[in-house]
């Protein structure tokens, strides 16, 4: 009754579910379409000269010119002052007759 009242038979009701790649089937739909799909959007993007030039061509041109700009710069020294405390005295004093802190190895600049 339900067919008939959306204009469905019930013959073509039951043939529709049959049908495979339909909603109602259970059977998984191929990846066909989807790989048209994609096939189909790679042309188009590759079509446009532009797009192509500012997606791969362009990331490697400016990889490539910030390499050589900055290819010869050393990183700059930053000075650091230490407060020479009584703590941090005995700890140095430590930590050079080879004591680490926490049991990781620590090397002091004095």
């Amino acid at each position: 009754m339900a067919e008939e009242r959306i204009g469905i038979s019930p013959a073509n009701a039951q043939r529709r579910k049959e049908e495979p790649g339909t909603i109602d089937s259970g059977t998984p739909t191929s990846l066909y379409p989807l790989l048209e799909l994609t096939a189909t959007r790679v042309r188009e993007f590759l079509r446009e000269k532009e797009a192509v030039f500012w997606v791969f061509i362009f990331p490697v041109l400016m990889t490539f010119a910030l390499g050589v700009a900055f290819r010869n710069t050393a990183p700059d020294k930053t000075p650091v002052a230490v407060e020479a405390t009584a703590d941090a005295l005995r700890r140095a004093r430590l930590e050079r007759r080879g004591y680490s802190r926490r049991g990781h190895p620590v090397a002091v600049l004095l």
